[in-house]
């Protein structure tokens, strides 16, 4: 798999002319042809199973194991396979690869870590193949190796993410077709960090060319197929005859380590996208100046590319899931703030955000306000403004007399999109 990797990394990596004469080519006959070049290599590898095979002095049976199905790429004409993918059914393959809950636990209780089972299986369990639930084989290991010495020590047991260590720095295409995925993925990207499944049609005969037609249905196949996502089968079961006849299938993700995989993806996603022109800085500027244009441009794109990874919408207020939003913001600028705080006291309650500009001569109040997808907007975040002079947000900004002036900004959100009222106290 990392031979293969090298070789669809398109223009990061350069073949050595060695390379190129080996297989047949020249300097200047080189063409962007990683799919043929990897063909010409693979076929010589799977040649030699091919003559051993049967032979009583080679292989008598080989498994190979992989993300994608090369099979189908005409590399091994005349081996006989039988192929076995995530999506299948054969309950007779089911609990092969990975362990098993009982093996899970009988390798804990081998190791006097049977009391951690239910923490365990949170984390590195939740792979479905059809009838059985497998546990992350690599995880168990390293969690049974990383704990062993504390448990005899009476220290506190840990969970790490072994996932994310082991596929972060061969993950790199992947990240980037995530970067290009449009409102709608990104939606669905919050589904799955929500716990919630989502349908796409599964391709199961897909190579890396076919990701540079950035086609969301091949990405989400490749998550299920690299392990990022697993099959919800009764989501799946539940499917109408014309989805299930197009290869549609639901998955989910499957355990905890992978969900925080995803939230430092999303995290870091978002902040590209921020630095990128000082975007953030560039935001509470604006604020700061009372330019509530500029900043409404500017929140309704990132609203709708924007996944929250810490108090989901469905795990907590809708408030908390904005409020999060402008926090993820800000963090990439508070070097540039001064006195930036969230839910801090202030006059007579605790306005959502305040901060000043970097030297205290200009203050912002921001309150949050949500309500359901369809909402006068314009109208709720009018109305609200009233709270911030009920409530005498400003009381601290008002006495101080280097602050020259203090906007106060009530900002309505309704799904993905939002709209900012602003009053100008001093």
């Amino acid at each position: 798999m990392r031979l293969s990797k090298f070789l669809f990394r398109r223009n990061r990596s350069k073949i050595s002319n060695y390379d190129l004469r080996s297989l047949g080519k020249n300097e200047t006959d080189f063409v962007a042809d990683y799919h043929h070049l990897m063909k010409t290599i693979m076929t010589g590898f799977f040649g030699v199973l091919k003559t051993s095979l049967g032979d009583e002095r080679g292989i008598g049976k080989a498994v190979m194991t992989g993300s994608l199905r090369v099979y189908k790429n005409s590399l091994i004409s005349g081996m006989n396979f039988t192929p076995n993918c995530v999506d299948d059914t054969k309950k007779n393959y089911t609990g092969m690869f990975g362990f098993t809950e009982d093996e899970t636990l009988k390798f804990l209780k081998d190791y006097g870590l049977d009391d951690c089972f239910s923490k365990v299986k949170e984390h590195y369990a939740g792979y479905k193949f059809f009838d059985k639930e497998i546990f992350n084989p690599v995880d168990v290991v390293n969690f049974v190796k990383d704990n062993l010495e504390q448990k005899q020590q009476g220290s506190e047991i840990k969970t790490g993410n072994y996932w994310c260590d082991l596929v972060s720095d061969n993950d790199n295409e992947l990240n980037e077709k995530l970067d290009n995925l449009s409102g709608y993925s990104n939606q669905r990207i919050q589904d799955l960090v929500d716990g919630k499944s989502i349908t796409f049609r599964l391709n199961d005969s897909m190579n890396y060319d076919i990701l540079s037609e950035d086609n969301s249905d091949d990405i989400w196949s490749l998550l299920l197929h690299k392990g990022y996502l697993t099959i919800d089968w009764e989501a799946t079961d539940a499917l109408d005859e014309y989805s299930r006849r197009y290869n549609n299938i639901c998955a989910k993700l499957p355990n905890l380590e992978i969900l925080e995989c995803f939230e430092n993806n999303m995290l870091e996603r978002f902040g590209k996208i921020l630095n990128k022109d000082n975007l953030a800085l560039n935001i509470a500027n604006a604020l700061l100046e009372g330019n509530v244009d500029f900043v409404q441009n500017k929140l309704g794109p990132l609203l709708r590319s924007f996944v929250s990874v810490r108090d989901t919408a469905t795990r907590a207020p809708h408030e908390n899931y904005y409020h999060d939003f402008l926090n993820s913001i800000f963090t990439n600028c508070k070097d540039n703030l001064n006195e930036y705080h969230s839910n801090y006291e202030s006059g007579n309650g605790y306005p959502d955000i305040t901060f000043k500009a970097d030297r205290d001569t200009k203050a912002v109040i921001i309150e949050i306000k949500a309500a359901p997808t369809g909402s006068d907007l314009v109208t709720l975040s009018e109305t609200a403004l009233s709270q911030i002079e009920e409530k005498n947000y400003s009381e601290p900004f008002m006495g101080n007399r280097m602050i020259q002036s203090i906007y106060a900004y009530r900002i309505a959100f309704a799904g993905k999109n939002c709209f900012i009222s602003c009053k100008k106290l001093k």
